[in-house]
């Protein structure tokens, strides 16, 4: 990925994000390890108790990404085990979030079809854009699986 791109790898065990919230703090855990966002956590832990948390969470997080001149992009395995925990309201929030802000993309991934996908009922009915992926058959999906492991390399080189 360009250096202009911040990858964030949500493998499928992640059972501590059960809200909007947790997922804004796990984000930025993962963005203060790069020097340019160190202040990140300080600074949403300064309005931790305030109403209206979640919402600057992401403000913050939107900002220093804009000061940066970085963009977010979430690999979500299993997304849809996240859409379940999140609440209605929560849901409504992230597209929201994700119609209104050009610094944060999702790649999801799902094993079944999502039913926040064709519920006309659901916010993200008719939101995404599908790619079905035959395991090891498509050229698409060796290019996918290559791309993942050069972030996890470049992760984990990171980490260090």
């Amino acid at each position: 990925l360009s250096k202009r791109f911040l990858p964030v790898i949500f493998t499928e065990e992640q059972y501590n994000i059960r809200n909007l919230e947790k997922l804004w703090e796990h984000i930025a855990d993962h963005l203060e390890e790069d020097k340019d966002f160190h202040g990140l956590i300080d600074e949403m832990e300064s309005f931790q108790k305030d109403e209206e948390y979640e919402s600057k969470c992401f403000k913050t997080i939107e900002n220093y990404l804009k000061t940066n001149k970085k963009k977010l992009i979430l690999f979500i395995d299993n997304i849809g085990d996240l859409f379940k925990k999140f609440k209605d309201k929560e849901n409504h929030r992230l597209r929201e979030v994700l119609l209104t802000s050009s610094e944060i993309r999702i790649v999801g991934a799902s094993s079944e079809v999502l039913e926040h996908t064709y519920d006309y009922s659901k916010p993200f009915f008719d939101f995404f854009t599908f790619a079905r992926f035959q395991y090891g058959t498509s050229p698409h999906v060796r290019v996918l699986n290559a791309a993942t492991l050069r972030v996890r390399q470049t992760d984990t080189v990171a980490r260090r």
